[in-house]
Parts: structure tokens; sequence; C-alpha cells
């Protein structure tokens, strides 16, 4: 019979171990952590017979980063294009 008492105890003890796991990652995940957020639009001038890239990973001064999407291409010149690159940036969070 105490056997069965230990046994019960422990199943329950278990139970509510993993009820209260949950929950406690549950609390982290409120966590926010904002960060400074602009959107850019930037150009860059390529040769006519290049390959353009349809990304362009964007950084400045200020400790914004982040991928831009290629939206553009205008020929400049007979041997020159432009393309246009726009998206949002995050600004480092440790700044």
């Amino acid at each position: 019979m105490a056997l069965k008492k230990i046994l019960t105890a422990s199943v329950l003890s278990l139970a509510l171990l993993s009820i209260s796991v949950p929950v406690m990652a549950s609390q982290a995940s409120d966590v926010t952590i904002m960060n400074k957020q602009k959107s850019v639009t930037v150009y860059q001038d390529y040769p006519s017979n290049a390959n353009i890239p349809s990304t362009y990973f964007y950084s400045d001064a200020d400790h914004y980063y982040g991928t831009l999407q290629r939206t553009n291409v205008v020929q400049i010149t007979p041997s020159q294009v432009r393309a246009y690159y726009s998206g949002i940036v995050t600004q480092d969070s440790g700044f």
C-alpha cells in the first residue's frame, strides 16, 4: 500500500512539473524588445551586361541593417543600368 502511495505521489509530481514548464516558457515569451526600424530605398549602378542581384545588404553609420529587395532596373546610359532596392531595415538594439 505504501508503494502505491509513493508511485501515485511521484506520478502526480511529474504531471505538475510538466504543466509548470510551459507556463514558465510562456512568461519568457512575453518579453518584447523594441527595435527601431525605417524604410529605405537605395540604388546601385551596374554595367548593362552585369548579372544584377535581386537583393542588396544595407548597413549605415547609424547601425541600421537589413536585406533590401530589388524593385526596379532603369537604363541610365547605353552601358549602365541603375537597380533600385527597397525594404525595412532595423537598428542594432545595442545603440
